[in-house]
């Protein structure tokens, strides 16, 4: 373990930015996780579906 003094704040800057959730990862990347084992049986489309469809305002939904 080394002495260097970590930024907190530029740490989670830069982790941020790693990411763009709107770029999807090309087939087969090995960064890729499959959630279905602990998803359970539910299907996303009726889940967000039903949300979106029954609200009287804008929604946002984040489905992990």
């Amino acid at each position: 373990m080394t002495n260097q003094k970590i930024d907190i704040k530029e740490l989670l800057t830069n982790l941020h930015n790693s990411f763009d959730p709107f770029q999807p990862l090309p087939a087969g990347d090995p960064l890729y996780v499959d959630c279905k084992k602990v998803r359970g049986d539910g299907d996303v489309l009726v889940d967000l579906g039903r949300k979106i469809k029954r609200s009287n305002r804008m929604t946002c939904q984040l489905y992990a």
